[in-house]
């Protein structure tokens, strides 16, 4: 008899209205630019959380939700969890951007929202499963079908990547961090 000792769940949601929406963030983002740091292979804007313009890059959350309530709304009602996010950030990579191996933290969730993203010219994020294949002893790696407009919500402790876009169009990204949100 077999049966699961573990299980790691994920989250995918399909943004619903993608379009109408899709054009409310490009419009939010023009406030929030992207740009490379050295130690980067991609354009962000996630230093900024962490620089001068805090205040002003703290109002890119309110106003993603107030877009996308409904989506997190589903979210929390799957997870029964009173989560917060509590940073927020765009990517944009363009032809042999890529970002290394990393995670987001030993608890809470990480969502990725695909904006500008074609399947037939990129690939999504790389999920490496945080033990070996039993029988194999090899590392196991998983990447979910996407689109544009797909949110993902993963844990945040689980080990992921970008491959590098190997084409002349740009994949970007919305990313997060969400934890449980204190009771008072």
């Amino acid at each position: 008899m077999k049966h699961t000792l573990f299980e790691i769940p994920y989250y995918s949601i399909s943004i619903s209205d993608w379009k109408k929406k899709k054009v409310q963030l490009k419009k939010l983002l023009k406030n929030f630019p992207v740009s490379k740091s050295p130690e980067h292979n991609f354009l962000t804007n996630r230093q900024d959380s962490h620089s001068s313009l805090i205040h002003r890059h703290s109002a890119l959350i309110p106003q993603f939700l107030n877009i996308f309530k409904d989506s997190f709304e589903e979210f929390l009602k799957t997870v029964q969890e009173n989560m917060k996010i509590k940073d927020m950030w765009s990517v944009v990579y363009n032809k042999h951007h890529s970002q290394i191996i990393h995670n987001h933290g030993s608890t809470g969730y990480s969502g990725i929202l695909y904006v500008d993203f074609s399947p037939k010219d990129h690939l999504p994020n790389t999920y490496l499963q945080p033990w070996n294949h039993v029988d194999l002893d090899v590392s196991v790696f998983n990447r979910m079908r996407v689109t544009e407009g797909t949110l993902i919500i993963v844990p945040s402790f689980i080990n992921h990547f970008v491959p590098a876009n190997t084409s002349n169009t740009p994949r970007e990204i919305i990313a997060f961090d969400m934890h449980r949100e204190e009771k008072h």
